[in-house]
């Protein structure tokens, strides 16, 4: 009696997906075949495969991954094969694609591409709720699975998520994090005088203005040269005003948080840097974020410190499209003063356009899940060198060098016994049909 979903996946690629799934169902109850759980080694591998889809097998899972359809794997032809064999002796409906990531539905072998793929790329839960629903309308007995049986999926899903290749081991180690020791300017000016407006606009100076009360850090010097006169001003202990959450008034117009105020031209400053870089801006359309993102374009390539002979890459290529190495960053307090930059990646097209917000998810998640901790480590290393020119620091002169800002190339460093290994994954130019190229 064919009670069973059989999952077919590429393995070990697709394994996690595939227990996942296998979990998933078997908790609604259904009867599942998988081989990550069922295999004998000392059975014979493929008379077992094989009895399972031709006999017991209801419904046919094909785990559709670049692995699996552009991978040339022998095992997974082999399954479609005798699936199809089955489908043709009068199952209907046997074969269920599953688009597990981004392989393109035209790739699909053709077993499986005349069929209604479901689609669990953007996001496993949906194509699931998608799954069940379809599995109910076939009419798909369930069964009364013991307590133990579930247990063992969701052991089988727990083990296969935290598995050897990335346990935490001992081992000496060094951290590097994303927060950056920053010296900022001693004094934050403000000027009774709205007309000194139009000069910093005119130089790209960050300031803010509150009826009559403009505050920068450009100091009164520079000012003077800019507009020509002397204007009433007053300096004022960066330090002290950040530390301070509490009121001040100045040329009588009240600051309720003048703290705000320096921090909000402080990040001013920071997106200065990436922009004076040549770093594009990116704002997504769809997120409610004040952060805005720059990355570097096609072709930047920069060392990660003095002795590294060939570089890093911050761009390149990526099935058709161009992957860029992206940042925000910003000042806070907290767990020490400095600048905290956060990484991202972002996609354009051939021509350089930047990808919609829903084409930058989907390939975000695509060329993201191959980078691990040390590629993050690496991109952040050789953003930071070029940004301060292979100096050790990265410095922003205010105005006429003696107000400036400067970030330490070198984050905040901790040191731990504790360690882990990253997780090896076969690289995609591999796999038959060299689908991925990086100009790395």
């Amino acid at each position: 009696m064919r009670t069973k979903l059989f999952i077919s996946h590429a393995t070990p690629t697709d394994n996690k997906f595939a227990a996942w799934l296998a979990a998933k169902l078997e908790l609604h109850g259904y009867d599942v075949w998988v081989d990550i759980k069922e295999l004998n080694p000392a059975s014979d591998f493929w008379e077992t495969i094989e009895k399972e889809i031709r006999e017991n097998t209801i419904k046919f899972l094909f785990v559709a991954t670049i692995t699996s359809v552009l991978g040339n794997r022998d095992g997974i032809k082999k399954e479609l094969a005798v699936a199809d064999r089955v489908r043709k002796s009068g199952v209907s409906d046997f074969i269920v694609p599953l688009r597990a990531d981004d392989v393109s539905f035209d790739d699909l072998p053709v077993e499986a591409i005349r069929q209604n793929t479901i689609d669990f790329n953007n996001d496993w839960a949906s194509g699931l709720l998608i799954l069940l629903d379809y599995l109910e309308k076939q009419n798909i007995n369930k069964l009364n699975l013991a307590a133990d049986r579930m247990t063992d999926a969701l052991n089988r899903w727990r083990k296969l998520s935290t598995n050897d290749t990335s346990n935490v081991v001992t081992v000496n180690d060094k951290y590097y994090s994303n927060l950056f020791p920053v010296t900022l300017p001693k004094f934050m000016y403000t000027y009774n005088d709205v007309n000194i407006e139009t000069e910093l606009k005119k130089r790209h100076k960050p300031y803010k203005k509150f009826e009559n009360c403009i505050f920068t850090f450009v100091c009164p010097y520079c000012v003077k040269s800019y507009c020509g006169y002397d204007t009433e001003n007053h300096s004022l202990e960066l330090k002290s005003l950040i530390e301070s959450d509490e009121a001040m008034t100045f040329y009588e117009v009240e600051i309720k948080r003048p703290s705000s105020v320096c921090i909000n031209l402080i990040n001013w400053e920071i997106c200065n840097v990436f922009y004076s870089r040549g770093m594009r801006l990116y704002k997504p359309n769809d997120e409610i974020e004040s952060k805005k993102k720059y990355f570097f374009k096609s072709g930047v390539k920069s060392k990660r410190h003095e002795n590294d002979k060939y570089g890093k890459s911050l761009s390149g290529k990526y099935k058709g499209k161009n992957w860029h190495y992206a940042q925000s960053a910003y000042f806070t307090t907290a767990p020490f003063v400095g600048i905290l930059v956060r990484s991202h990646l972002l996609f354009t097209d051939s021509k350089n356009n930047i990808l919609s917000d829903a084409q930058q998810i989907i390939a975000r998640r695509s060329k993201g899940k191959r980078f691990f901790n040390n590629d993050w480590r690496d991109l952040l290393q050789s953003s930071m060198f070029s940004h301060s020119g292979g100096k050790t620091e990265v410095v922003l002169n205010l105005c006429c060098g003696q107000s400036s800002l400067s970030i330490s190339r070198e984050p905040y460093i901790f040191e731990a016994n504790k360690g882990y290994i990253e997780p090896k994954i076969e690289p995609i130019e591999n796999l038959h049909g060299g689908y991925e190229n990086d100009d790395e």
